[in-house]
């Protein structure tokens, strides 16, 4: 027994109850304006016999109200779902379904009612709802279906059986067996897999993990073919674990990973890779030493040879970290990165031994001046690496206790600008810059330092050189001095006991000596070094701008002051050259005569280009000049 219903089109008035007669009628693409030409689908007649003629559009009705085609009633067809819009005879809108099948409206709700119908098993018309609505329907698609999700914005496909269903790529009906996965995931982004990236609150950390592993093991083993990951825009990721970014390039599209607890943040390791445009933020500052975020390296694979840029963390304990015990970095550069607000370094670059040639490039250190007294937010610290190279302006501010750059077990470091700016030195002997590092060249030291709570006899270091035997290379030191309290002394340079100088080479041009600047240069309790500098300062008043703490008899001596220019008095072991000039060699009380004075030893005269060879160890011992001319007689 069927349910007999009236199998013909009758439109009716919506206002009066009769027919519309000599309506017209325009079917379209669904969701599309049929009244527009380039919007309209095929319409067909079914004649009494049967017979499909195809027709034009508007198809205008009888008066009745109905379909007729010369003179007798026809059915309308269409394929597939459709748009539809009546007109009346003078052209004003009566109806408009913007998506319908078989004259009903699609919807989540009508669906069940159709489950026989062309949307369902035709697999050229692609289904949308979310991932709920689809988990809840009742009915089975056949495989091959396209399912667009709502909330994904991705498209899924119908699959043969049930599939591992994982909630990401792979998901399962919780209603009938079957399940959809994916298509084209090598183009996908996290939100695709159920990384909702909205507000940070949310744990996007599992949908976000299962992202990265198939972008992982979507590249290629040898690991210079690699899948790119492709974040979404402006989103902001909670992730409740370390979420690992291993051999993939990554576009992060200025998105921002929030870990939701101190233990959770990002690994990079890889090789080849370009990471981009990203940022991880804690919600506050974290005191926990496991608050690391962003550690590059682990103990099973290199990072070496990558490309970092525009990848910032803030509130961290640490920012940027490299660990010992991890593989070797070599080779790596990071472009415009910044870590601002960590508890202790914002850079903390402690890599395994045989690391080298890492490079930063107008990158940034920003700590916090104000805050918990227990903190002590520090600048960039390297170790271990052979070569650290820093070019354009490596800038470091408002570090609370000295330490703005500490690199020690190096060979070399070269920096373009090391730029400091509102940086404190609170504890005696403190400094901004410590180099434990055989070659040191730096460009540019721009500072402006403040001495707070600095007490009389205390001293603090703009720059600490530490290495055993070291050539360093220091240019046009610059600095503005403020200060809280203070009293005790700032040095342009210090040159720690242990060193041994090969060369050092100070440009002092541009010196600002104001406030409590006692000495410029501190050349420390060393014994066997040689020293040049390219510009030397005046000096001003009876305030001595160089100082050798301890001269070794023999071997070093002081700086000499003659109230004008400062000159090099003394120096060093036998056989090394060093100057006076011509009167100083005649002044028994002058330091080229009575300190570190020996038989043979042999000194410059600046004033005629001679050298002068001692003939004895007194003060009024003579000068042989190396023409074979007449000695000089200190009197």
């Amino acid at each position: 027994m069927a349910v007999i219903q009236f199998p013909l089109l009758y439109v009716p008035n919506p206002t009066l109850g009769r027919p519309l007669f000599n309506c017209q009628i325009f079917v379209g693409i669904e969701d599309l304006d049929p009244e527009v030409v380039g919007n309209q689908k095929q319409l067909n007649v079914i004649q009494e016999d049967g017979t499909v003629v195809p027709v034009n559009q508007p198809f205008v009705t009888s008066a009745g109200g109905v379909p007729a085609y010369n003179g007798k009633t026809v059915r309308l067809d269409v394929d597939g779902n459709y748009s539809f819009k009546v007109l009346d005879s003078l052209g004003v809108q009566k109806y408009y379904v913007q998506n319908v099948v078989s004259g009903t409206p699609i919807t989540t709700t009508t669906l069940p009612a159709l489950v026989d119908t062309q949307l369902i098993n035709d697999l050229s018309q692609t289904y949308s709802c979310t991932v709920a609505e689809y988990k809840a329907l009742t009915f089975l698609f056949p495989v091959g279906k396209t399912i667009y999700l709502t909330d994904r914005q991705a498209e899924f496909t119908v699959i043969s059986g049930t599939g591992t269903a994982n909630t990401f790529d792979i998901i399962a009906s919780t209603e009938v067996s079957q399940s959809i996965e994916m298509l084209d995931k090598i183009k996908s982004t996290p939100k695709m897999w159920g990384a909702v990236g909205d507000d940070g609150t949310d744990d996007d950390f599992p949908a976000l993990e299962a992202y990265m592993q198939f972008m992982f093991d979507a590249g290629s083993t040898n690991e210079i073919v690699i899948a790119t990951a492709n974040l979404d825009s402006g989103a902001n990721y909670g992730i409740n674990g370390r979420l690992h970014l291993l051999n993939i390039n990554v576009n992060g599209n200025g998105c921002q990973f929030t870990p939701l607890n101190a233990t959770s943040g990002l690994r990079v390791s890889g090789t080849r890779m370009t990471q981009r445009d990203f940022r991880c933020i804690y919600n506050g500052q974290q005191s926990a030493t496991t608050a690391e975020a962003i550690i590059y390296g682990d103990t099973a694979r290199q990072c070496s040879k990558n490309t970092f840029i525009e990848i910032n963390t803030r509130n961290a304990y640490r920012g940027a970290v490299t660990k010992a015990s991890n593989l070797t970095l070599f080779g790596n550069v990071w472009i415009n990165c910044r870590c601002d607000n960590s508890w202790d370094w914002q850079w903390h670059m402690q890599m395994a031994t045989g690391s080298t040639s890492n490079t930063f490039i107008n990158c940034h250190a920003r700590g916090f001046l104000a805050g918990d007294a227990a903190s002590s937010p520090k600048g960039f610290y390297g170790e271990n690496s052979t070569e650290f190279n820093f070019i354009g302006n490596f800038a470091v501010d408002q570090v609370r206790d000295g330490q703005a750059m500490q690199i020690v077990n190096s060979q070399v470091v070269n920096i373009d600008v090391l730029g400091l700016e509102s940086c404190e030195i609170q504890s005696d002997l403190g400094y901004l810059a410590r180099f434990g590092a055989a070659t040191v060249n730096i460009g540019v030291v721009s500072t402006k330092v403040g001495l707070f709570q600095f007490g009389a006899g205390n001293e603090g270091y703009l720059v600490q050189l530490d290495g055993t035997t070291v050539n360093a290379t220091i240019n046009h030191i610059d600095n503005n001095q403020e200060q809280a309290g203070a009293t005790g002394t700032l040095y342009k340079v210090r040159n720690n006991n242990a060193t041994k100088f090969k060369t050092l080479t100070v440009d002092l041009d541009d010196i600002q000596t104001g406030g409590n600047y006692q000495n410029v240069i501190n050349l420390g309790d060393t014994e066997g070094y040689a020293n040049s500098f390219a510009t030397l300062p005046v000096s001003s008043g009876a305030r001595k701008k160089f100082i050798n703490r301890n001269p070794s008899p023999g071997e070093a001596s002081d700086w000499v002051d003659d109230g004008t220019e400062l000159h090099v008095g003394n120096i060093l072991q036998g056989g090394e050259v060093v100057s006076a000039t011509t009167a100083q060699f005649a002044d028994v009380t002058h330091v080229v005569n009575t300190k570190g004075k020996w038989l043979g030893k042999i000194i410059a005269d600046t004033t005629t280009g001679l050298s002068m060879q001692s003939t004895g160890t007194a003060a009024n011992s003579t000068w042989q000049p190396s023409d074979g001319g007449s000695v000089t007689s200190p009197v």
